[in-house]
């Protein structure tokens, strides 16, 4: 004697279900089957970023050759090579691209600044006489060794 899902038995010739349809509980004849899935292509996969698919693409590795002999290198060590190579040649467009990519991965910092100091005035050397009789002790201007009293 087979059962009916959620009560019920198969010899009962009531053709009301066991149970009262509403929120939740669905007719049986609309539920998924056993081993039929919600979802039957599942979940989508993520989407990758702009980031993502460069990261990726400067990670593939080719056959870069100098001279007479061939490396396998990335293809962005392959790229900066060539951005280098061409600034050495002389292309214009090359030297400022690499000047960019150096700024941007701070290898080419900008000129220091000029912090040209300015001799002392007599107002800073009273400044500083104030500041000393003040911090040292015994209101001296040289400093005490710490172990003299």
């Amino acid at each position: 004697m087979a059962k009916k899902p959620f009560g019920g038995s198969s010899d009962s010739k009531d053709p009301t279900p066991p149970y009262e349809v509403g929120y939740g509980r669905p007719p049986i004849e609309s539920r998924f089957q056993p081993g039929q899935s919600g979802n039957p292509k599942g979940r989508q996969k993520r989407k990758r970023n702009l980031r993502t698919e460069v990261r990726e693409a400067l990670d593939k590795t080719i056959a870069l050759r100098e001279g007479d002999r061939t490396r396998i290198v990335t293809k962005q060590v392959a790229m900066i090579t060539m951005l280098i190579n061409n600034t050495m040649k002389g292309d214009p467009k090359a030297w400022n691209s690499l000047l960019s990519l150096m700024r941007a991965v701070r290898l080419a910092d900008e000129a220091p600044e000029d912090n040209s100091h300015q001799p002392l005035t007599a107002d800073d050397d009273a400044l500083v006489a104030d500041f000393l009789r003040r911090n040292l002790p015994n209101g001296s201007d040289e400093p005490s060794d710490g172990g003299e009293s």
